[in-house]
């Protein structure tokens, strides 16, 4: 009988035997992708081949992509130039000193998780370029940037994994660095085209090599930025000084003459004091439906400086997750939560921008109906109390021909009128653009290349059409050329001012007393968004377009062609002017409906009751319209999710949401307007016209025009890679926003307030006679009109 002991060992034996045999089969039978994982599998490809360089076994990592895109460095050498040579054989001679180890450990390393994204590698940016070797003539250290195929870190069933798109949006980067003798030009292609040839690779791109010389300033600047900042420094000293006069005007009494001094005039537009005492000054909360004998306008809508806030905040909230995110260590996770149900509230935001049409719209018709209301009742009024009157001023012909000017007169009117808002708002936009081209010189990083590169391709040769408001149809970006396009989220600018442009059409009519003439402008309005409704159809049905932006689909002919056209996106802005029309109309009879009851002498008693059962219906109106508008506003911001899924998108369905959505969203904010600016909603009003929030309106402006610039700069000048996670974007957002809002309070004092005092004061005819009514509006629609404060 065996011993129980040796049976036990043998049986321990035969089954490590087993694993030991498949293991080794196992290993021999890995398919052949497999060994494209050059890096991480195969040892013998990760060290130079010659015999000198197996002394250097400690800093020949196969993590290290430098040493993966020179191992046949031997093989080229004799093709690279003699300072290449000299410079890379004196590294490796010199591998152990302490600068040596440093460039070395500058150089990128692969890293974990590339299934969730993490493709790019940037090394040390900063440790490489304060890096040099002294014993050389050309001593400096560069950092290169080197795009390369997946297939080098990932075999071809880990890359399928991937969106198709992605390493084209996102392509795998590595950065080396290297001694600064070895040319972009010449030698570096010579070694990585070596590479590609013998591991059957696609061609590696060297997409940038930057010293630390290349950063100075003044190796950077060219004459447009000297250009920019002569005039950047020509405001601010005026600045200065128009705030050093007004300071002084206000400890003595100012003279006469200074009053009429153009220059000091001039200097008084920028003063500090002025325009901060402008931006920061609020009001009280007053209802807007309070009317009294003396009311002969419209109330301005307090309500619309909390919408408008919120408008940008959304917009901010989408840009940052577009744009913000990338690069990313999980690139993945970003793409997979875009799918998310309730990430709908952000992946749609652009949305948001028709929230923009809806209030450019009715304050553009409020402002118009404001003026020529006031005059309408005013005229009723003396012609109520003068009754008996038979003076020649209160001849009805004579009142209404003030009250009902002829369409000519309008037209005649309005080419000054768009020269006003010309004025008003281009120089801010020109202060953007000169900013954005001005950070080229400012800031440096591992994607900072991409910025410059976009900059120069756009705003250096494309800047004139986004100053003529023309930038929504000239030089958009196409596959051939992405990067046309200079700051191309102002299309939205070019857009306004072209509806703008047409507006005498969309609302004069309504001004008219004719039952006839009011039906006509609204016929109009329905007519154009009809129109544009319909011909988005069309385009979509014809060119196979997507519903609206979908961030899994990049639709750059939906863009072109619906997104950014100003036919296509003029039903909203119509929505609002209809909107304006019905307030102005509502608010006249109840001024009529006021006057009356306070000519009765009815009883107090019964009076209080019937404020009691109007406010019961305004609370149930109020109700009412709310819940209407939360429906729609979800309907129309969910109706996506499957689209998002991968569900057909080429079907009449899609067709009828891209050609309503917009329309039907506009639609449910005006209700809900409606409904605050009736106080049908008493204590969400009251929260929408906080006193804040008048002042973060008047910045919605310069923080659109800014946002995004001021993103891209933070992003392209990172030196590692961002993390995302849903604490990190709600931080990045809160960042963003109050960066966002300090810059906007700069670039204001500087080009939006002072050039709106230069058209008030210089370029109004009849200033001061008709200065306070001028006052009033500037007052109320500076926190009110999108256009101004977006």
């Amino acid at each position: 009988m065996k011993c129980p002991l040796v049976v036990a060992n043998s049986n321990v034996f035969i089954i490590i035997s087993i694993v030991v045999i498949i293991t080794i089969s196992t290993c021999h039978c890995r398919p052949d992708n497999d060994k494209q994982r050059i890096i991480r599998i195969n040892s013998l490809d990760r060290i130079h081949t010659t015999e000198n360089h197996h002394q250097y076994e400690s800093i020949n990592d196969g993590r290290i992509f430098l040493y993966y895109f020179f191992k046949y460095y031997e093989f080229v050498r004799h093709n690279l130039s003699q300072e290449c040579r000299q410079s890379y054989d004196y590294f490796l001679d010199n591998s152990k000193e302490k600068w040596a180890m440093k460039m070395i450990d500058s150089n990128s390393v692969l890293e974990s998780g590339l299934m969730d994204g993490n493709i790019q590698f940037f090394g040390e940016f900063d440790q490489c370029l304060d890096l040099t070797i002294d014993h050389l003539p050309n001593g400096q250290i560069q950092y290169c940037t080197i795009q390369f195929p997946a297939s080098i870190i990932m075999t071809k069933n880990e890359s399928d994994t991937f969106p198709s798109f992605i390493f084209s949006m996102v392509p795998p980067t590595a950065s080396i660095c290297i001694p600064a003798a070895c040319s972009i030009h010449h030698d570096l292609p010579v070694i990585l085209n070596e590479l590609s040839i013998r591991d059957n690779q696609k061609p590696l791109t060297i997409t940038q090599c930057i010293t630390r010389q290349d950063l100075k300033i003044g190796n950077r600047i060219e004459t447009i930025h000297m250009v920019i900042i002569a005039l950047f420094a020509t405001i601010f000293t005026m600045i200065i000084i128009g705030t050093i006069i007004e300071m002084n005007q206000l400890n003595r009494l100012s003279s006469s003459t200074s009053a009429k001094n153009f220059i000091i005039r001039l200097l008084l537009c920028f003063s500090l004091a002025r325009n901060l005492g402008f931006l920061f000054r609020t009001k009280s909360y007053q209802p807007s439906t309070k009317t009294t004998t003396t009311t002969t306008r419209t109330p301005q809508i307090d309500c619309l400086h909390g919408i408008r806030v919120l408008s940008f905040l959304f917009i901010l909230i989408y840009h940052t997750f577009t744009e913000a995110q990338i690069p990313s260590a999980n690139l993945l996770k970003v793409l997979g939560v875009e799918h998310g149900f309730l990430y709908q509230f952000i992946t749609n935001a652009a949305l948001w921008v028709d929230t923009f049409f809806l209030l450019s719209g009715f304050v553009m018709a409020h402002s118009f109906l404001n003026q020529y209301g006031r005059i309408s009742n005013s005229s009723n009024s003396n012609n109520d109390s003068n009754n008996n009157n038979n003076n020649s001023s209160n001849d009805p012909n004579r009142q209404n021909n003030k009250r009902n000017p002829s369409i000519i007169e309008h037209l005649k009117q309005h080419p000054r009128r768009i020269f006003h808002r010309y004025i008003r708002l281009t120089p801010s936009v020109a202060g953007v653009v000169g900013l954005s081209i001005l950070i080229e010189i400012l800031g440096s990083g591992p994607l900072w290349r991409n910025y410059v590169n976009l900059s120069q391709q756009s705003c250096h040769k494309n800047w004139w059409n986004v100053l003529l408001y023309i930038n929504n149809f000239c030089n958009l970006n196409s596959p051939t050329n992405p990067q046309s396009e200079c700051l191309s989220y102002l299309w939205y600018l070019a857009v306004d001012m072209q509806f703008f442009i047409i507006s005498p059409l969309l609302i004069i009519f309504l001004a008219y007393e004719s039952y006839r003439m009011r039906t006509i402008g609204i016929i109009i309005n329905i007519a154009f968004i009809l129109s544009s409704s319909s011909l988005t159809a069309f385009l979509m049905a014809w060119k196979h377009l997507t519903p609206t932006v979908l961030v899994t689909v990049y639709d750059l002919d939906y863009i072109n062609m619906v997104y950014k056209a100003s036919y296509c996106r003029i039903g909203p802005y119509c929505i609002g002017i209809l909107m304006a029309y019905i307030y102005h109309r509502r608010h006249f009879y109840h001024q009529q409906e006021y006057l009356i009851n306070n000519n009765d002498n009815g009883d107090d008693d019964d009076d209080d009751q019937n404020n009691q059962i109007k406010n019961n219906r305004s609370t149930a109106t109020g109700s009412m319209l709310l819940v209407i508008s939360i429906i729609l506003m979800f309907a129309t911001t969910m109706l996506t999710y499957p689209w998002l899924q991968g569900a057909d998108y080429i079907n009449a369905l899609s067709i009828l949401y891209g050609a309503i959505h917009r329309c039907i969203w506009a639609i449910a904010w005006a209700l809900f307007i409606w409904a605050m600016a009736r106080q049908h909603l008493p204590l969400v009003d009251r929260l929408f016209s906080l006193p804040m929030f008048q002042v973060f309106s008047r910045l919605t402006y310069q923080s659109y025009l800014l946002h995004s610039v001021l993103i891209s700069a933070i992003i392209t000048s990172v030196r590692q890679k961002i993390y995302f996670s849903e604490l990190n974007l709600v931080l990045n957002v809160i960042c963003y926003y109050f960066f966002t809002q300090l810059i906007s309070i700069i670039m204001f004092v500087m080009f939006e307030r002072p050039f709106i005092n230069i058209e008030s004061t210089f370029f109004r005819n009849n200033h001061h006679s008709s200065s306070k009514h001028r006052n009033n509006i500037s007052t109320n629609s500076k926190g009110m009109n999108p256009t101004m404060n977006r």
